[in-house]
């Protein structure tokens, strides 16, 4: 008899508040739902803005990457001609005591520094994000083929480094070779050097590591740069 009494009472307490706990219930549901859809959008928008400093920096990496190779670019033009007078057998005296700096074609070289920064940050990203990437061929791609650029233009400075400083190890062991730097000219001792098969061969092996490996990759790096900084911009402003 009891039992009856307490399920009665239970039956008229579910009829009498029932609907109100039902919209508590609900309320709490929605409250929590809400909360992860912000706490999903927070995170959403954390890693665009993440994904958007990558892409920032890599653009400005490509900016450098022009500017140093406008740069190279320019500077062998500045002595292509003196490359073809050495090869072509058109080097005098006349030559050494105009131009300074062109018994430095040998031994004078300024390394290529590529910024590498923001396409490490890049190449992590898609890597972690493979997945949900695959699909994205722009990003892939660019991170593949700035892969392939970095390592072959690392390795084609290092031969040139390599070779100038076999030069000026060379160099250095002509007794001339104090005055030449000291006094900002080519002493007449070191003409019979600078006019010599030697060094003819040795300016013809730079110009094949400059002209004929490298530059023709850097103009395709630039290329490629060109190409893609208008498609990595628009990335951007749809994120």
């Amino acid at each position: 008899m009891e039992k009856q009494v307490w399920v009665e009472k239970i039956k008229n307490a579910i009829k009498k508040y029932g609907f109100h706990i039902l919209i508590e219930v609900l309320i709490i549901v929605l409250g929590v739902l809400i909360a992860l859809q912000v706490n999903n959008w927070n995170e959403n928008r954390q890693q665009r803005k993440h994904f958007k400093g990558i892409l920032k920096k890599v653009l400005n990496g490509w900016e450098k990457d022009t500017l140093i190779i406008n740069s190279y670019i320019d500077r062998h033009k500045l002595f292509k001609d003196e490359f073809n007078n050495v090869i072509q057998k058109k080097w005098d005296a006349g030559h050494l005591d105009s131009c300074m700096l062109c018994t430095g074609l040998i031994t004078l070289y300024n390394p290529i520094q590529i910024e590498n920064n923001g396409m490490q940050l890049l190449r992590q990203y898609v890597n972690y994000n493979f997945q949900q990437l695959d699909s994205d061929s722009l990003l892939v791609s660019i991170a593949q083929h700035h892969t392939e650029f970095h390592e072959t233009i690392s390795k084609m400075d290092q031969m040139i480094q390599d070779e100038v400083q076999t030069n000026v190890q060379v160099i250095s062991q002509e007794n001339w070779f104090s005055d030449l730097f000291l006094t900002l000219k080519t002493p007449p001792e070191a003409y019979s050097y600078y006019l010599s098969p030697t060094f003819r061969n040795k300016t013809t092996m730079m110009r094949i590591l400059i002209e004929g490996n490298t530059l023709p990759v850097l103009q395709q790096y630039k290329k490629f740069i060109l190409t893609h900084y208008p498609l990595v911009e628009k990335r951007m402003e749809d994120l």
